[in-house]
């Protein structure tokens, strides 16, 4: 299901935005994945159902944020007349990190009380949850956005290499 859902995501931002935007949604959200996934391996938990749900639910969350990234990314290129793009990249990253560190903060509060008050299955998804949503906040800035630059800088040499 995760990974139906992860090429369902790279068919859309590939249509929505650009082909260039999307290699790197998908490398964020694999990353979110591989490491909630691994956390809960690393402490020998259970993967059940509630963890799958987890696991869906911050491939949405990470998926929505790092789409807010590149929708700035895409109106900034559009309004400021630079060659630039590492700047441009920049210039977005930081008109969005205001809203993604209070959106992630609000969640995590809601989170923690669930993994400190919640039952067995709930503390394990709350734990699956705290550690995708912290993981999903790092690759939309992190790893989403420098994977957009490179294959902004790829693509050409590709195209040539290829003779289109």
């Amino acid at each position: 299901a995760v990974i139906f859902s992860v090429l369902l995501m790279l068919i859309y931002i590939g249509y929505r935005f650009d082909f260039y935007f999307a290699p790197g949604a998908v490398v964020a959200l694999g990353h979110d994945v591989i490491i909630t996934m691994g956390a809960f391996s690393l402490l020998n938990k259970e993967f059940n159902i509630s963890m799958l749900a987890a696991l869906l639910t911050i491939v949405g969350y990470s998926i929505n944020d790092t789409i807010i990234v590149y929708d700035r990314i895409r109106e900034n290129r559009h309004l400021i007349n630079s060659n630039n793009l590492n700047d441009i990249v920049n210039l977005s990253i930081n008109q969005t990190l205001g809203r993604t560190i209070i959106t992630v903060l609000m969640v995590l509060f809601v989170l923690f009380a669930i993994f400190f008050k919640g039952g067995g299955t709930l503390h394990d998804f709350a734990f699956a949850m705290i550690v995708g949503f912290i993981s999903g906040t790092y690759s939309s800035i992190f790893i989403a956005s420098p994977c957009y630059i490179g294959m902004y800088r790829l693509m050409p040499k590709i195209k040539k290499l290829f003779g289109k």
